[in-house]
């Protein structure tokens, strides 16, 4: 299975959206602070004041009206970029599935033929073989200018300034191997990017994770989002308790309790680094437009 080697540029253009409408958001805020309501109320009685308020404030009324339509088209076009390459929702849930059950997160910064290529592929092959192309084929499309692009995207979210030399760190332990390193410090960055987007407050659990989770209204992201929360749930967090077996290849409780001596591989690297990057690039594009305690939301 060879896999194409260009990003998506719908992708691109989601994360530019979201940025685009924060921007946006901003400059109502502006506008409203440069209006002058009581003398709007004023002139109201004198028709000679009316006009001259309109003609005066008309720059700040056309920038609301500009802005309430895309507000009004945001959701729509996230909705239409994010499948206007699949056929069916069907398609959709049946790529995100198979990523799952072979142990991989829904990938979605590759083109977007390559969904429709894997299931192909799934319902051609023996699942045993099938697994072995597709973890060659991603470990052979993430290679060291891919992970380098993630960092590269990621220095461009100010929200992550103050963690930026964390992961740093990681992608230079990454590109020079040290992959045991690499996923317990990602892992941990999955658990801090949360407490930060949902300003938690104390120990964070297994349980509060879900529940942040689950109070995304996933319906936004569609089969790709709740794969990567059922990821999380299954496997990220699954349950762990001494002196039973591991069930899970990158179980965080396992990894970081130190029961764990064999997750240091590079899949795992590369899976960790993924699931990162879902909730950095996605999860605040809704998160910001549904407000529930993102530090960032320019309205409080």
């Amino acid at each position: 299975m060879e896999l194409p080697k260009n990003f998506s540029y719908e992708i691109k253009d989601i994360i530019n959206l979201r940025k685009d409408l924060l921007k946006t958001a901003k400059k109502i805020t502006e506008a409203y602070s440069s209006i002058d309501f009581e003398l709007i109320n004023q002139a109201a009685n004198i028709q000679k004041s009316i006009s001259a308020a309109i003609k005066s404030y008309l720059p700040e009324y056309k920038l609301l009206n500009e802005a309430k339509k895309t507000a009004e088209s945001f959701y729509k076009t996230i909705l239409e970029t994010f499948h206007s390459a699949i056929n069916s929702k069907e398609e959709n849930e049946k790529y995100a599935a198979i990523m799952i059950k072979s142990n991989w997160p829904p990938v979605i910064d590759f083109a977007w033929d390559v969904p429709r290529m894997i299931i192909e592929a799934y319902e051609t092959t023996e699942f045993s073989e099938f697994r072995i192309e597709l973890d060659n084929a991603l470990l052979k499309f993430y290679d060291d200018e891919k992970i380098k692009e993630k960092l590269k995207s990621w220095r461009d979210e100010s929200f992550l300034n103050d963690r930026i030399h964390i992961l740093e760190e990681i992608i230079n332990s990454f590109l020079n191997g040290k992959f045991f390193l690499v996923v317990p410090v990602m892992l941990i960055q999955i658990e801090g990017l949360l407490g930060d987007y949902f300003n938690h407050i104390g120990r964070m659990t297994g349980k509060d994770v879900t529940n942040y989770l689950q109070s995304i209204d996933g319906k936004y992201l569609g089969s790709m989002y709740d794969a990567v929360k059922k990821y999380l749930s299954d496997y990220i967090y699954a349950n762990f308790k001494w002196g039973s077996p591991i069930t899970s290849f990158l179980s965080r409780h396992a990894i970081l309790h130190g029961a764990d001596k064999n997750y240091g591989t590079k899949m795992n690297a590369i899976k960790s680094i993924l699931l990162f990057d879902f909730l950095v690039h996605y999860c605040p594009v809704i998160i910001q437009i549904i407000p529930i305690g993102y530090k960032n939301w320019p309205f409080g």
